[in-house]
């Protein structure tokens, strides 16, 4: 839910950001004090923005990704982006100059179905190794309570056989 609400957010803000320089590229320019706008300048800006919003979402997935201890995907993934964003660019450089900037929306588009496939099979296979008789508790709490059920989780965890490690990572 927290994950979900975070790509929420991530999306929403980025979405923004996006528009903003979509729309009015010039704008953005001017505000880096950059008066005389390079030939192509303007297309090559909005090229490189619309990665802006997968690149998010990626983020928040190898954190997620990262957070289960799955550093050798989140590895493999990395390097797999980065060395395939030189490929692709050199590829759309040699259709039409500009179209370069086009490498990382391509990057990031098909690093999010990857993080996205790897993400439902994470979930499919927490799904089959949990048992019947296991709950799942699903906790919200005000902002003003945080601190206080943080804590409970982390006793309650500890108490019943948890290592300090998993207790605090389940708080």
């Amino acid at each position: 839910m927290l994950m979900r609400k975070c790509i929420y957010l991530m999306i929403g803000l980025l979405g923004i950001i996006t528009a903003f320089v979509l729309v009015a590229p010039e704008l953005f320019y001017h505000l880096h004090h950059v008066m005389d706008i390079p030939p192509f300048g303007v297309i090559c800006l909005r090229l490189y923005t619309l990665h802006f919003i997968f690149r998010g979402i990626n983020a928040v997935l190898r954190l997620y990704f990262g957070n289960r201890g799955d550093v050798t995907y989140n590895s493999m993934v990395t390097v797999a982006g980065y060395a395939t964003l030189p490929l692709f660019a050199f590829i759309l450089s040699r259709v039409d100059a500009p179209m370069f900037y086009g490498a990382y929306f391509i990057t990031e588009c098909l690093l999010l179905i990857v993080n996205i496939l790897h993400y439902r099979t994470v979930i499919k296979k927490d799904l089959e190794k949990r048992s019947p008789e296991e709950d799942i508790l699903y906790l919200t709490v005000t902002p003003q309570d945080a601190i206080e059920a943080s804590r409970s989780v982390r006793e309650y965890a500890e108490a019943h056989g948890y290592t300090q490690r998993i207790a605090y990572r389940a708080a």
